[in-house]
């Protein structure tokens, strides 16, 4: 049987960047992650409930994946399904160690995630069933012949363990390829399913699968350990079994109706629960629009997403808001008077907040500052606030305007030049940065916008990477944006290909501009001029929905499905249709 979507809970954690050059980038293991996801928590194929599911990407310290194997560990009562992708190191008593992004093969005791922890973490969780995979390599002084040794020490009780054990780094990630040689070949038979199997594929017959494609393919063998009835654990429905044009229904258990102990609810209670429930239902029909949400406890002045799923709200005053894709808060950070720009790094961990005269750095998660990044900028005179502001793709950087911060080492890298170029509104005023964003793949290039140009930049060597991308007088921004691919570059209310070095959308009126685009490349949303009202298109200007109007920013959901509207009293989550 599939495990209970309600009861269950997945931590996915992979590592494709390192500093130390002694392991090499595995850049497939941040597809493995999104795809991994994607397919467990397909209503149609698996079981996951996304609200259910973290995902630690390139995570920089052992405390903070453990923080979130914890939680979801002890949050899970029918299944506990842990996956781990990237460099695997043995110690010196043979111990696996997981690499993580600041992992020193020299210090792997402090440095890396211990397997051990995450057996006793395991061994404390009252999950019923405890699935872990992993994706890694045990690289150095292990051979081949020391696998089993390495198996034997994952063994926990009721848990079920896959492991794969390539050679190195080639084997487990070939060049070029879209994931790793071993998840690859998982998510191909999640994908494609097998048609002489059950409905159900249970880990038992997934390794059997596994290990005889691997054969075929010349790879190294997985390898299975489990306890008990483990193996019939099913991980996914058989995708060649799967009608996919039927509808996906959740099948909720039907409670059973309470006794009734001689009161009841007062008719005239009921009449009034049953007309404003009809109120509502009428007032939804009467809009004939997409389905919303309120997350009216936040109002504010702008709203950024990480590709995690979790979002900050820059409210006009107090704490921070953190949320995740359900709209729950998981943090408030600070008390900040008025921010004037946050940011979130990929992960969801860290979060920025700029005030008036420095920008402060925070941990999610413990909703503690960990660095104060002072007042260094130079394109601006005092009475101008903090416009760009975005953390690189392993959160190792923070730019700040025209300032890049270096996170590890706690200190500035420079000032990127700007170009002396004159503000639209004010041709003799200072010039200023107008917004900045991180390359969504490279870590160490960043977008650049300010008035009339927009530049990409090599924030560790303060050096151009492109020429200007200019868009003339008429255009004003504020929004930086890349696609997830890093294709296209939404800048200065334009709409840019990177690849032809092209503006798109040419037919918005001269003073509309784009100011959302969506991580899938497929939306934009662009505002009319004096910023009164906004609307959804296409890259090619197609407009698909009516107007959004009364709003201090809009950005969309870091799976393109939802825009989040921000306005001074409340958060509006609109259904992108």
């Amino acid at each position: 049987m599939l495990p209970d979507h309600s009861r269950s809970c997945a931590v996915l954690i992979g590592t494709s960047h390192y500093r130390s050059p002694e392991l090499p980038p595995l850049p497939a293991v941040r597809q493995n992650l999104d795809d991994l996801q994607a397919v467990l928590t397909d209503p149609a194929l698996g079981w996951l409930d996304p609200a259910h599911c973290v995902v630690a990407a390139n995570t920089r310290d052992v405390r903070t994946v453990f923080r979130s194997l914890r939680d979801s560990a002890m949050a899970a009562e029918d299944t506990l399904f842990v996956y781990f992708a990237g460099h695997g190191r043995v110690g010196p008593r043979n111990e696996l160690f997981l690499g993580l992004t600041d992992t020193d093969p020299d210090e792997l005791q402090v440095s890396a995630l211990a397997y051990d922890l995450v057996r006793d973490t395991l061994n404390h969780s009252p999950a019923a069933n405890r699935v872990v995979i992993l994706d890694c390599c045990f690289s150095g002084r292990v051979v081949d012949d020391m696998a089993g040794d390495v198996i034997g020490q994952l063994e926990v009780e009721g848990t079920y363990v896959l492991a794969a054990t390539p050679p190195n780094a080639v084997a487990l990630a070939p060049a070029g390829a879209r994931h790793t040689a071993f998840t690859g070949m998982l998510l191909e038979l999640l994908g494609n399913g097998l048609p002489d199997a059950p409905p159900l594929l249970t880990l038992g017959r997934i390794h059997q699968e596994l290990v005889r494609t691997a054969v075929k393919r010349g790879l190294p063998q997985p390898r299975q350990r489990g306890t008990g009835t483990s193996q019939n654990l099913a991980l996914a429905r058989n995708a060649v079994k799967v009608d996919r044009s039927a509808p996906v229904v959740a099948k909720v258990p039907t409670p059973t109706p309470p006794r009734r102990r001689g009161t009841q609810v007062p008719w005239g209670l009921a009449l009034f629960t049953v007309l404003v429930a009809a109120a509502m239902i009428g007032l939804f029909t009467l809009f004939n629009g997409p389905l919303l949400r309120w997350n009216p406890n936040y109002g504010g002045s702008l709203v950024v997403y990480s590709p995690s799923g979790r979002y900050v709200i820059g409210v006009t005053s107090g704490p921070v808001p953190v949320l995740d894709h359900a709209g729950h808060t998981i943090a408030k950070l600070g008390n900040s008077p008025s921010a004037s720009r946050v940011a979130i790094s990929d992960d969801g961990k860290l979060a920025a907040v700029a005030m008036q005269d420095e920008v402060k750095v925070y941990d999610v998660d413990r909703e503690a500052e960990v660095a104060t990044v002072p007042d260094g900028r130079r394109v601006r005179d005092n009475a101008l606030l903090t416009r760009g502001l975005s953390f690189n793709k392993d959160a190792t950087l923070l730019v700040a305007d025209n300032m890049v911060w270096d996170l590890r080492a706690n200190r500035p890298i420079g000032d990127l030049p700007v170009p002396d170029e004159a503000d639209v509104w004010d041709p003799d005023g200072p010039n200023r940065v107008l917004s900045a964003r991180f390359h969504p793949i490279d870590p160490d290039v960043l977008a650049l916008e300010t008035y009339a140009s927009t530049r990409l930049w090599n924030a560790r060597t303060l050096t151009p990477v492109s020429e200007p991308l200019r868009h003339g007088n008429s255009l004003t921004g504020g929004h930086v944006e890349f696609s997830a691919d890093g294709t296209l570059l939404s800048a200065n209310g334009a709409l840019w290909s990177l690849e032809r070095r092209e503006k798109l959308c040419h037919d918005t009126d001269e003073w509309d501009r784009v100011i959302a685009l969506s991580p899938d490349g497929q939306l934009i949303v662009v505002v009319k001029s004096r910023r009164e009202k906004a609307y959804l298109a296409r890259p090619n200007c197609l407009r698909l929905s009516r107007e959004i109007s009364d709003f201090n920013d809009i950005a969309f959901s870091h799976d393109s499905k939802w825009l989040q509207v921000v306005r001074s009293d409340e958060t509006e989550t609109i259904e992108v249709p």
